[in-house]
């Protein structure tokens, strides 16, 4: 028969690896496009990340105002 740790690992690493390929790594992937300091340009060009375009959002007082709150 089977060896228990075979099975287990059979029936543990496709759902992870489903789990990695279709919920992680976009995840990661728009984090990491988020944080780009210049969102013009070629996609895979070398980059320094910043928190520019979040400290803008953040200041603008229309992204206050759809959410209801009064800055």
């Amino acid at each position: 028969m089977f060896d228990r740790r075979v099975t287990y690992w059979a029936l543990y690493v496709l759902p992870l690896l489903w789990l990695g390929i279709f919920f992680v790594a976009p995840l990661v992937l728009m984090a990491a496009f988020s944080l780009r300091a210049d969102m013009r340009g070629e996609l895979l060009q070398s980059w320094t990340p910043t928190l520019k375009q979040y400290s803008a959002l953040l200041a603008a007082g229309s992204y206050w105002r759809l959410l209801g709150v009064r800055p």
